[in-house]
């Protein structure tokens, strides 16, 4: 049986992009994500260590609704953990769903943040999701402003 629980190394605890991280619900979400990681040691050949493999990465689903019970956050405050967990190169967005038929968006955990403040690191910004059908109700409202303007 594997061992539950979550493993950090020092390398990541002493980033640059770990020590950017502003709020501490940022933290717990970070952590929540790499609580939903699933993870396989391959066996190493006499002695040599090989590195941990996400298995589950790009599968990875963290829905509004579950963070919101479990964190104990609200919702605005859990977007902009993941914004700013995207900005610093932790997540990245595998599948964008807009919450659509009940379907989850779903993460990879990157590992971008090692390159945080250097000249490498790649800045990819989180847009935020809307639905569809808000985007078709934005449409509509601004075509009847301009039939009334006429």
């Amino acid at each position: 049986m594997s061992p539950r629980g979550i493993f950090l190394e020092n390398e990541f605890l002493q980033s640059a992009a770990f020590i950017a991280i502003r709020s501490k619900h940022a933290i717990r979400v970070l952590l929540e994500f790499y609580r939903r990681r699933k993870i396989h040691k391959p066996k190493g050949h006499r002695g040599k260590r090989d590195r941990p493999v996400i298995v589950n990465n790009g599968e990875i689903e963290l829905r509004y609704r579950d963070a919101i019970k479990r964190l104990n956050i609200s919702q605005a405050t859990f977007s902009r953990c993941l914004t700013e967990l995207v900005e610093l190169g932790f997540l990245d967005i595998a599948v964008v769903s807009c919450g659509l038929h009940r379907q989850a968006t779903k993460w990879t955990i990157s590992e971008r943040w090692k390159a945080y403040g250097t000249p490498d690191f790649k800045i990819v910004k989180r847009v935020p999701i809307k639905p569809p059908f808000v985007q078709k109700r934005k449409t509509q409202l601004s075509a009847m402003n301009t039939k009334t303007e006429e």
